[in-house]
């Protein structure tokens, strides 16, 4: 999955209003797990900790938390099969766990 992270640049005061100008980085986020099938990333916070999901070689759902290559890995309660993080805040807090 890869991860669009905009961020904006200060534009002068003295100048007449334009839209300011952006910079997008792209990169490739991949759960550092052994075998993981699939990594879907869906928010990054301003320190860089990305919120999502991944599934293993066993084809089973993970929601994620990835702070540079550190993973916090959670499931939902016994008989789920679904589970992500859709949001994370700036204190580093999950947002909206589904």
């Amino acid at each position: 999955m890869f991860l669009l992270s905009p961020s904006l640049q200060p534009v002068r005061s003295d100048s007449p209003a334009q839209a300011p100008q952006l910079t997008i980085t792209c990169f490739n986020v991949k759960a550092p797990v052994a075998g993981v099938l699939e990594t879907d990333s869906y928010a990054v916070n301003n320190k860089g900790v990305i919120t999502g999901d991944y599934v293993d070689s066993s084809a089973v759902q993970h929601g994620m938390i990835l702070a540079g290559k550190t993973l916090t890995s959670f499931d939902g309660p016994p008989g789920s099969s679904l589970i992500a993080a859709y949001g994370i805040n700036s204190v580093g807090r999950g947002c909206r766990l589904v």
